[in-house]
């Protein structure tokens, strides 16, 4: 997994919980679209859990140029700021699925769902 999110503490918590999971493992961090990127490059993960807002490109754009290179990468928007215009943005540009942040501690069942579909 690639965790995405400009707050430490969140790439943390969300990393912790992906560890805790077993059989998933956190390849890699970025803390901004930009990063993330790169990071999609050097560490060729599985999937990438994203924030939405971020400095610089938001997570939505970010998520459009990740699948420009890899179009089958499953990608989970998690924001604090999900409303139904989100939702439809990230799913017009290939987002996977939508999560509230609150419910960070459900993303290895969401992963589990995308990566064995």
């Amino acid at each position: 997994m690639l965790i995405v999110d400009d707050e430490q503490a969140i790439r943390t918590l969300i990393g912790l919980v992906i560890d805790r999971a077993g059989e998933l493992y956190v390849v890699g961090e970025a803390a901004d679209g930009r990063d993330a990127l790169k990071s999609l490059d050097a560490f060729n993960p599985d999937a990438v859990v994203l924030d939405q807002k971020m400095p610089g490109i938001s997570g939505i754009e970010t998520a459009e140029q990740m699948l420009k290179r890899r179009p089958r990468l499953p990608i989970i928007l998690c924001t604090a700021y999900l409303d139904e215009p989100l939702r439809r943005r990230a799913q017009k540009a290939g987002v996977s699925m939508c999560v509230p942040k609150a419910d960070f501690k459900q993303i290895p069942l969401y992963i589990w769902q995308l990566t064995a579909a």
